[in-house]
């Protein structure tokens, strides 16, 4: 998600800078493998993830309170890279991910069945086409 001032944003822009951001805030709300069976839902409510007006965040999986993961991608000199946000309890650290060869990886979905199960997936161009690429947290490390 990008964000963006509002100094200089019309009436509708502006709006909409604010609807960008209140969904950033937004309640996420997942099933714990223990209740999912009966399909009770636990809500948490996360802060933004810190981001640049160059990143985009593309997933967010949340595993309990105190355990989340954001990925995305971030361009800089006119290059994408993909980037990982963990959120700890307290605050979301950024956290290295593997460089991808090719052009412009970017991590897309992310899922987490524990806190050492962690899945991301992204893409990269090479030469014409595109490549699907999966990196893994295991606890400690991508």
């Amino acid at each position: 998600m990008q964000h963006r001032s509002r100094a200089g944003l019309g009436a509708t822009a502006l709006g909409r800078a604010v609807v960008l951001v209140a969904a950033s805030v937004a309640v996420m709300t997942l099933a714990t493998p223990a209740r999912a069976a009966a399909e009770h839902h636990l809500d948490v409510v996360l802060p933004p993830v810190p981001t640049t007006p160059l990143t985009s965040i593309n997933g967010v999986t949340v595993i309990n309170s105190h355990d989340a993961w954001a990925v995305g991608d971030r361009r800089a000199a006119g290059h994408m890279t993909g980037i990982s946000y963990h959120w700890d309890g307290h605050a979301w650290h950024a956290v290295a991910v593997p460089s991808e060869s090719g052009r412009d990886p970017g991590l897309r979905p992310v899922a987490a069945s524990s806190p050492s199960d962690v899945w991301a997936a992204g893409t990269t161009s090479i030469g014409p086409g595109l490549r699907t690429y999966a990196i893994h947290w295991n606890g400690t490390a991508w």
